[in-house]
C-alpha cells in the first residue's frame, strides 16, 4: 500500500515538469515565430524600398540623358540657322546673333548651360546669363577664360563647318537641381558619380566605403555600364562610423561627353525597418505577456487540481482503512455490518 502511494506521489512532480517543459517550449516557439515574422517583414520592407529606389534612380538618369539630348538637338538647329545667314548680316555686330533665340535657349537650360560661345572663322561672341538673369554678350578673347570651375564643354559644328557652337555646361549644378526634384523620404542620401568618386548633392561632401574591394566592385560595374544594388558599410563626412546601408546605382552616358556618370541613392538598413520595430516589439510583448499569463494560470490550476486530487485520495484511502479495520473487528466479534442506502433501507449485509 505504501509503494502504491509513493508511486502516485512520484507522478505529481512528473506532471509539473511536463507542464514546465510545455510552457518553456511554447515560449521558445513564440520567440522563434516572432523572429521569423519580424525577419520576413523586414526583408519585405527592404525589397520594397530597393525596388522603389531603383525605379526613381532610373527615372532620374533617363531625365538627365533626355536633357542633354534636347540641348544637343537645339544646338544643332541653332548652328544650322546661323549658317544660313549671309556674311553681311554676320559682320554687323548688332545683328550677328538672334539674341531672343539665344536668351530663350539659355533660359530653357539655365541649370545646365554655363556659357555659350558662337564662332565663325576668327570672330566669336560669348553669351551667358548673369545673376540677375540678364543676357550678357561679349566678344570672345580667350576661350579658356570663360566658364566656371568644374565645367564641361563640347562643340557643335554646322554642316558646312562655318559655324561652331562651344557650350560649357555645369554638370554639378545640373545634377543637384535634377535630383532635388525626387523626394525619397528621410534618411536617404542622393549621390552622383563623377570623376571616379561619389559626391553628395548640394556640396554636402563625399562618402567612403569601409571595404576597398566593395568600392572597387561598384566603380568597375559603373564603368562597365552595369546597374547594381549593394549592401555594405558606408561612411559619410558627417559621421565617424560606418553603417550598413542599401545602395543602388544607375550608370549612364551623356552625348558629347566621354566620361562615365552615375546616380546613386543610399539609405541605412536600420532606418528602413525602424518604423515597424516599435509597433512590432510592443505587439510581441503583449502576446508574450498574454502567453505567460495563460501559462501561470494553467500552472496554478494544475497545482490546485493536484492538491485536491491528493487530498481526495488520502481521504478515500483513510476511509478504506477504517472500513477494513471495522470489518476485521466485526469478524473477530462475530458481528455483521449492515449497509443502508440513501433511504435508510438495508440493502446489504457483510459476511461473517
Amino acid at each position: 500500500m505504501e509503494q502504491i502511494g509513493s508511486g502516485k506521489k512520484n507522478e505529481e512532480p512528473k506532471r509539473l515538469w511536463w507542464l514546465l517543459g510545455l510552457g518553456a517550449g511554447a515560449i521558445l516557439f513564440t520567440l522563434i515565430l516572432a523572429l521569423f515574422f519580424y525577419n520576413s517583414i523586414s526583408n519585405n520592407l527592404i525589397d520594397s524600398r530597393r525596388i522603389f529606389l531603383n525605379k526613381q534612380i532610373e527615372l532620374a538618369a533617363n531625365e538627365a540623358q533626355r536633357g542633354l539630348n534636347d540641348l544637343h538637338e537645339d544646338l544643332i538647329f541653332l548652328a544650322a540657322s546661323k549658317e544660313n545667314r549671309t556674311q553681311e548680316i554676320l559682320s554687323d555686330s548688332s545683328e550677328i546673333i538672334d539674341q531672343v533665340r539665344i536668351r530663350r535657349l539659355l533660359n530653357n537650360y539655365i541649370n545646365l548651360i554655363d556659357s555659350l560661345i558662337i564662332k565663325k572663322n576668327d570672330f566669336g561672341q560669348v553669351y551667358y546669363l548673369n545673376e540677375s538673369n540678364y543676357l550678357h554678350v561679349s566678344q570672345l578673347v580667350d576661350l579658356s577664360s570663360y566658364g566656371a570651375t568644374g565645367t564641361e564643354k563640347f562643340t557643335i559644328i554646322s554642316k558646312n563647318n562655318e559655324i561652331s557652337l562651344i557650350v560649357k555646361i555645369n554638370l554639378v549644378k545640373y545634377f543637384n537641381q535634377l535630383l532635388a526634384n525626387y523626394y525619397l523620404g528621410s534618411n536617404t542620401e542622393k549621390l552622383f558619380f563623377k570623376n571616379s568618386y561619389f559626391s553628395k548633392v548640394n556640396d554636402a561632401g563625399r562618402i567612403s566605403f569601409q571595404d576597398e574591394l566593395f568600392s572597387q566592385k561598384i566603380r568597375q560595374e559603373i564603368e562597365g555600364g552595369i546597374r547594381g544594388n549593394y549592401f555594405g558599410y558606408i561612411k559619410d563626412n558627417q559621421s565617424s562610423l560606418s553603417r550598413e546601408s542599401l545602395l543602388v546605382q544607375y550608370p549612364f552616358s551623356l552625348l558629347e561627353l566621354g566620361d562615365t556618370f552615375a546616380f546613386a541613392f543610399f539609405q541605412e538598413k536600420s532606418a528602413i525597418d525602424a518604423g515597424i520595430f516599435g509597433n512590432y516589439f510592443s505587439l510581441f510583448l503583449a502576446l508574450f505577456a498574454l502567453l505567460a499569463l495563460v501559462i501561470i494560470f494553467l500552472a496554478k490550476y494544475f497545482k490546485i487540481s493536484n492538491e485536491n486530487n491528493r487530498l481526495l485520495k488520502n481521504k478515500s484511502r483513510h476511509l478504506d482503512q477504517l472500513l477494513k479495520q471495522q470489518t476485521i473487528l466485526l469478524q473477530q466479534s462475530k458481528g455483521f455490518i449492515f449497509y443502508q442506502n440513501s433511504n435508510r433501507k438495508i440493502n446489504n449485509v457483510s459476511d461473517m
